[in-house]
């Protein structure tokens, strides 16, 4: 018998974390129901103004 090796680390694949890619600031939520023309269409420019303040 031969010497083991990890197949997958000789593949070269690099895996992850999920836990390092979640963004460190808090998350906010906005409902773009209240944006939305005739309750179907995104206007961005009042949703972007809206947005800034």
């Amino acid at each position: 018998m031969g010497e083991w090796y990890n197949k997958v680390e000789a593949t070269g694949i690099i895996t992850y974390d999920p836990r390092d890619l979640q963004p460190k600031e808090a998350s906010v939520f906005i409902d773009i129901k209240d944006f939305l023309f005739m309750g179907m269409i995104i206007r961005e420019r009042e949703l972007k103004h809206a947005i800034a303040g």
